[in-house]
């Protein structure tokens, strides 16, 4: 999962709303090598800082880096400028993630149970800032927008 928040990532729109993203620093970004070593038996990650401790810590980051701050930011903005609300916009974004995950993938079960879950947990950046955390995460859990029956 690359860490794509907004300072990291830049969203290119195009005409009818075509999207691109330019990534600009993959230091956040983690690997579960398991999973990797499926693909590419051999490889060697020399930056142990990369490496997930699970897959959950994985998908954990897609969420916090894409669902929350890139999809959280625009669906913010557009409700605010359109006439649309954000859990109408979520409902769309829950929709396309959950076609876009392949239940016989090996990890099908634990992407629905942390995307679409209850809650989710997301870094508190200012409470680290203030509590002269800056190399350690604190977090916060908040409702997920994403939610199943949302």
């Amino acid at each position: 999962a690359l860490e794509a928040h907004m300072q990291n990532t830049i969203v290119k729109l195009g005409k009818d709303y075509k999207m691109a993203f330019m990534v600009r620093d993959l230091g956040g970004s983690r690997i579960d090598l398991e999973t990797m070593k499926e693909k590419i038996p051999n490889v060697k990650v020399e930056n142990e800082s990369l490496i997930a401790e699970d897959i959950e810590a994985v998908i954990a980051k897609f969420q916090h880096a894409v669902i929350q701050n890139q999809m959280g930011e625009l669906i913010y903005h557009l409700s605010q400028h359109e006439d649309v609300t954000e859990q109408e916009l979520f409902t769309i974004v829950q929709e396309i993630t959950r076609h876009a995950i392949d239940p016989n993938k090996p990890h099908a079960t634990v992407l629905n149970q942390i995307l679409f879950g209850t809650t989710i947990t997301v870094k508190s950046l200012l409470r680290m800032r203030m509590e002269g955390k800056v190399k350690k995460y604190v977090n916060t859990i908040l409702d997920n927008p994403l939610k199943e029956g949302e």
